[in-house]
């Protein structure tokens, strides 16, 4: 591990490592967690209009393209209530004792495909009905049940890697690859991918003090949380707030 956080408190740790049992990659598309950005993404793909019916769209052609993809590499599709229902880890566990304890091959493989559905945020839109009687459409974000899928597979080209070091950029390559496959919009005749990806890795920092800890903790937080607050504007902007004298009238 080197980066700007390591080489500022170096004097501070007394080591980092990486430990793992299993690897579990949970690659987050952050920006689509802004409803500003659904908009300008909705845009992008040519619609001027954020209906239930525009996102339903995309919801099929996502859903179509996974069960084209799927065929063409002997993948099965199974959905989890009529398979187990189980909680807690029991999808992972499925897989496991299912398909990758029996396989034996050095290539990379698609064991299976689970879907579920979860609740989970998502973006509902409506349209509501202004005051001087026009009609918009506007998005909420809302907690609700959306079908998920959990794709279990092997990649030969990660798993030697993160032996020795976990790597973020290459587990962002392997993420794209395998996003290639299955994370496109089915267009009929052909697929188009969405480019917005990011990918967090984490590594553990044991420091040789625990108070130096504790207190760096704080900072962070006091830090964070102040950003934005009246008296914190003048050490961001370095200036202070203006002097106001009595007027006379």
């Amino acid at each position: 591990m080197n980066n700007e956080f390591i080489n500022q408190f170096s004097e501070n740790i007394k080591f980092g490592y990486a430990s793992f049992d299993r690897v579990i990659i949970r690659g987050y598309i952050r920006k689509f967690f802004s409803l500003r950005f659904i908009v300008t993404f909705l845009k992008s793909m040519g619609f001027s209009k954020s209906t239930k019916g525009v996102l339903r769209i995309f919801t099929d052609q996502l859903n179509a393209h996974i069960n084209k993809q799927a065929p063409r590499d002997n993948v099965p599709i199974l959905w989890w209530p009529s398979v187990d229902g189980g909680t807690n880890g029991a999808k992972l566990q499925y897989a496991e004792k299912h398909y990758s304890k029996k396989f034996t091959g050095k290539d990379n493989h698609v064991f299976c495909i689970i879907t579920d559905k979860e609740p989970v945020k998502t973006v509902l839109s409506k349209e509501i009905k202004s005051k001087i009687g026009r009609f918009f459409t506007k998005l909420f974000n809302v907690r609700r049940p959306v079908k998920q899928y959990y794709i279990y597979f092997y990649d030969p080209e990660i798993i030697p890697e993160i032996n020795k070091e976990l790597n973020g950029r290459l587990v962002k390559e392997r993420i794209d690859y395998w996003m290639d496959k299955f994370f496109k919009f089915d267009k009929g005749k052909y697929s188009t991918r969405s480019r917005h990806l990011e990918a967090e890795v984490c590594s553990n920092i044991i420091f040789k003090s625990t108070q130096f800890c504790t207190s760096l903790y704080d900072r962070f937080l006091d830090k964070f949380t102040r950003i934005g607050l009246p008296d914190s504007k003048s050490m961001i902007f370095n200036r202070g707030l203006p002097v106001q004298t009595p007027k006379r009238i």
